[in-house]
């Protein structure tokens, strides 16, 4: 079914300190809603404090992040576009049409990146000998090594917002099973059984890059 979306997002500005011990360090700021209004006040905020003399003496760098929960490692503003927004505004023109683009353009990459992680996983998996099943709360499809049939099940469900499992077989001893979930993240695989990690490196890799 449906999974309910309980993510508390974020947008903050984060500014950087130098300590003799610890070297720079970022320190949170502000924050804001992760909406294109929020976008939209982060970037004012963060052209007020670059202006003034206090904070240029007192810090040497400032980004926008983007979070979508307390455990999120966070997202960064893209330098050019976060200035490119700043010049924008200080022209006079309303921004928050910019700042809608730059969600469009984040969720757009995010199904980007999900889909390559599915099917990198799908193909070395099949690769490796597995036999793939897609299975769900309310549905079991048939056992495939085709991959182009395995990722249509997957796609199906995955940007429907619907959970499900899928069950890698090689023989009854050599087998397991992986999450396929969107959360929120770039990364729709959120657990497998450690006896599929050898070949879950490379969907891996393209999640975290």
């Amino acid at each position: 079914m449906p999974r309910e979306q309980k993510i508390m997002k974020q947008i903050a500005i984060e500014t950087a300190k130098f300590c003799d011990v610890h070297g720079f360090h970022y320190d949170t700021i502000s924050r804001f809603p992760s909406t294109p209004k929020g976008l939209a006040l982060a970037v004012v905020a963060a052209d007020r404090m670059m202006a003034i003399d206090a904070y240029q003496q007192a810090h040497s760098d400032i980004k926008v992040m983007f979070y979508r929960d307390e455990f999120d490692d966070g997202q960064q503003l893209e330098d050019d576009r976060l200035f490119y927004l700043i010049s924008r505004q200080k022209a006079g023109w309303p921004i928050i049409t910019d700042c809608r683009v730059v969600f469009e353009d984040r969720e757009r990459t995010r199904k980007q990146t999900m889909q390559a992680v599915v099917i990198a996983a799908v193909q070395d998996l099949i690769a490796a000998g597995f036999t793939l099943t897609v299975e769900g709360e309310d549905f079991e499809g048939e056992p495939s090594r085709e991959i182009g049939a395995v990722l249509a099940q997957l796609a199906g469900k995955l940007f429907n917002g619907v959970d499900c499992h899928v069950e890698a077989y090689r023989s009854d001893t050599d087998r397991g099973v992986f999450t396929v979930e969107d959360d929120g993240s770039n990364n729709p695989i959120t657990s497998y059984m450690m006896k599929l990690d050898l070949f879950l490196k490379r969907a891996m890799q393209i999640a975290a890059a």
